[in-house]
């Protein structure tokens, strides 16, 4: 007698619609928080900057000084000048023609880098060293450039170096006099 083989037929499975109260998944709570912690961060920016005292959110990076150079305020940086400090401008000299302090040298950190080691350099670096001070600025504390050329002056030997991070900006809207050249 012949067995017969049972076949097993497929029956259509219907799938059901998902249900509400199903667990979600790790993908599903991953985008939750972060649509939550973006709406709160939203909310938080937006009502600091309504407020009457905002908190100050970023401020602007400066790098560290260099070895014995120092850093001067707007106030200070006035004084200075009033008792015979010797100011560099260390933009560009486009920039500096446009405005400057008074008395102020136009010296980027390049062109003191191309100076080398001959009779101009020497001779700038002893006027800047019997100088009570040497005030180095730029375009305020994102500029560069005031950086560099104190830390040029200071590895010559100078000791006298200062930076004014509020730079020329701060400078002209302080209303401090100013050079300009036509």
């Amino acid at each position: 007698m012949k067995k017969k083989r049972f076949r097993a037929t497929r029956r259509p499975v219907k799938k059901s619609p998902p249900l509400p109260w199903r667990r979600p998944g790790v993908p599903d709570l991953l985008l939750g928080g972060l649509a939550l912690v973006l709406m709160a961060s939203t909310l938080g920016l937006l009502s600091n900057h309504r407020s009457p005292q905002p908190l100050t959110l970023l401020k602007p990076w400066s790098p560290p000084l260099p070895e014995r150079v120092s850093e001067v305020s707007l106030e200070q940086a006035r004084h200075l000048q009033q008792e015979g400090a010797f100011f560099l401008d260390a933009r560009e000299k486009v920039r500096y023609e446009d405005g400057h302090v008074p008395g102020a040298m136009n010296l980027s950190p390049e062109e003191f880098a191309d100076m080398g080691q001959g009779r101009m350099r020497r001779n700038l670096l002893a006027t800047l060293q019997v100088t009570p001070a040497v005030v180095v600025y730029c375009d305020g504390p994102v500029c560069q450039s005031s950086q560099r050329l104190a830390e040029a002056l200071a590895k010559a030997g100078l000791s006298n170096v200062r930076i004014m991070r509020e730079g020329w900006p701060a400078w002209e809207a302080e209303g401090l006099p100013t050079v300009r050249i036509p």
